[in-house]
């Protein structure tokens, strides 16, 4: 009984590892931000995605080199929230109103999570 059960957990653990080779991560490329005074705009990326693939974007923005992250920022708009696809996109953020003290050396990271895949 007990050899039954390992055969079957290890040929429950090959599906589970052919469903992940089969799968293809998307990638944040080319991340990049422009400040205009209190104003930020990041351009970012998405690469490798199936066409029918669409993502939930979040941005975070670290104020010590890119060690810890704040976020998600809430005073952004553009290409961020829910349906975004893959290719080139724009942030505008509106830093003073998430941070009251914004310095010169911030990191910024796009997060996109997969919602829809077809």
């Amino acid at each position: 009984m007990k050899n039954l059960e390992n055969q079957k957990l290890i040929v429950l653990l090959i599906v589970f590892m052919g469903f992940s080779f089969c799968l293809k991560a998307q990638d944040v490329k080319n991340i990049e931000s422009i400040r205009k005074d209190s104003t930020i705009v990041v351009k970012y990326e998405i690469v490798n995605t199936d066409f029918n693939q669409q993502f939930d974007v979040s941005l975070y923005v670290s104020r010590d080199g890119g060690q810890t992250y704040e976020g998600p920022l809430e005073a952004v708009s553009g290409d961020v929230g829910k349906g975004i696809r893959e290719g080139k996109h724009r942030i505008t953020w509106n830093a003073v109103k998430d941070i009251n003290n914004l310095e010169d050396d911030i990191v910024f990271n796009v997060k996109a999570d997969l919602i829809q895949y077809r």
